[in-house]
């Protein structure tokens, strides 16, 4: 069931009644949040729309400083620790616990089956894996469905990228879970080192941890070169939040319904009218609530991520696209998109690229592969991107780039205002 508030908010619930009460629950179990709710009668309020928009909304800022008065047991029931990668800010400590290891573990066995089959695919799990609780509970969910995997992460004088490349050969791995950006690091080495080859069984890439574009999918297809489609969103969500969504190959996801309640609180603005959208079609922020138990339950937890969410007309559920995050006035969605949509719209192989944004220009970096026509591709990009009134300087496969050092990151950031 979908409600739109009095402030045009979109609110997708499964069951708006039973939330209401697993809402009131939550509130109770955890210290932090009565704080904030005692001066609100909860126990009054019946309807979802109503109580949502009485509750303050939770930021990653707020947990940090809430610390273990946002858990909902003891710590001493902490059964993972854990916390967010820090590539944002200061890392968030994420516990968990028997509870949501157990059912976000199942939403990620969920994910998975869309995607790979017991005695058909094995499955590369690669991620540097430090204090990661996805990473936990992806292992754990392959091992409930009977798909095999290994971990893996390119490291120095241990597993170096000849290393990584025998283990892919050697045991016939057929899917590579991770980040665009690992994955497109490791294929950047291999095909370097290995004369323009990829291990010959991988044939599928399942990406999460990033703003995942449908052109961003299909340059990951034309360099593994598997055909259409083998690139797909796996899942969205976060080391705080879990996984809440699980993803499509056309870089669309749907929500966990029976376990969070979702809220699209629009954003009015010019770019916003810029974009593609479907009829009927909301943009705006997240936030997500939890319905489940676990040690540290999310409420109204705004993700700081944007999405465009709609109905599918034939499947009659709710359609997810992300559109990353909205940084400044320049740096908009709408901004990005321009920018990954002409990048990606030529069909040579990108690995890298990145956007320095100034005030009347942006300058882009991009690495190729090395038989790409840079001359005719830099004035096509150019000319494209006259769109965003702003000059453009490109530089194609430049001699010195962090991309080019070993040890690779696991999550970058595209764009960058300078």
């Amino acid at each position: 069931m979908t409600i739109l508030s009095n402030d045009k908010t979109l609110i997708i619930s499964k069951k708006p009644d039973q939330a209401v009460v697993r809402i009131k629950a939550l509130i109770e179990s955890v210290p932090a949040y009565q704080r904030l709710t005692q001066n609100i009668d909860i126990q009054g309020i019946h309807s979802l729309d109503k109580l949502l928009s009485l509750l303050p909304v939770v930021t990653k800022s707020d947990l940090i400083k809430f610390e273990k008065s946002v858990y909902s047991v003891p710590a001493s029931k902490i059964m993972l620790f854990s916390e967010t990668s820090g590539t944002t800010g200061k890392p968030l400590s994420t516990p968990r616990g028997s509870d949501e290891f157990s059912w976000n573990m199942f939403n990620q066995a969920n994910a998975y089956r869309h995607h790979v089959q017991p005695g058909l695919d094995r499955v590369a799990i690669l991620h540097p894996s430090v204090m990661s609780p996805f990473v936990e509970v992806s292992a754990r969910a392959l091992q409930e469905i009977g798909v095999g995997y290994v971990r893996v992460f390119p490291i120095p004088k241990l597993c170096e990228y000849e290393r990584l490349f025998r283990i892919f050969e050697d045991y016939d791995i057929t899917t590579i879970m991770s980040t665009p950006t690992l994955i497109y690091k490791i294929f950047f080495e291999f095909k370097k080192r290995f004369g323009g080859k990829l291990p010959r069984a991988l044939n599928k890439l399942l990406l999460t941890g990033e703003y995942i574009t449908s052109h961003n999918l299909r340059n990951l297809d034309s360099i593994l070169g598997r055909g259409p489609s083998a690139a797909r969103a796996f899942v969205y969500g976060s080391s705080e939040a879990a996984s809440v969504m699980y993803g499509t190959p056309d870089a669309t996801y749907y929500g966990y319904l029976n376990d969070f309640v979702f809220e699209i609180m629009p954003i009015e603005s010019a770019w916003v009218e810029q974009f593609d959208r479907p009829e009927g079609a909301v943009t705006g922020e997240l936030y997500v609530t939890w319905l489940r138990d676990g040690i540290m339950p999310m409420l109204r937890y705004n993700t700081m991520d944007i999405f465009t969410v709609w109905k599918n007309a034939v499947e009659q559920e709710w359609n997810f696209r992300a559109e990353g995050r909205f940084h400044d006035e320049l740096i908009t969605p709408w901004f990005r998109s321009v920018v990954d949509t002409v990048i990606y719209s030529f069909g040579f192989p990108i690995y890298h690229f990145n956007v320095d944004v100034y005030d009347t220009c942006i300058k882009i970096v991009l690495i190729v592969d090395i038989s790409t026509d840079s001359k005719l591709c830099s004035q096509k990009i150019i000319e494209d991107l006259q769109v965003l009134g702003m000059d453009v300087d490109l530089t194609i496969n430049p001699k010195d780039h962090d991309f080019y050092d070993f040890s690779p990151i696991a999550k970058s950031s595209s764009f960058n205002r300078k």
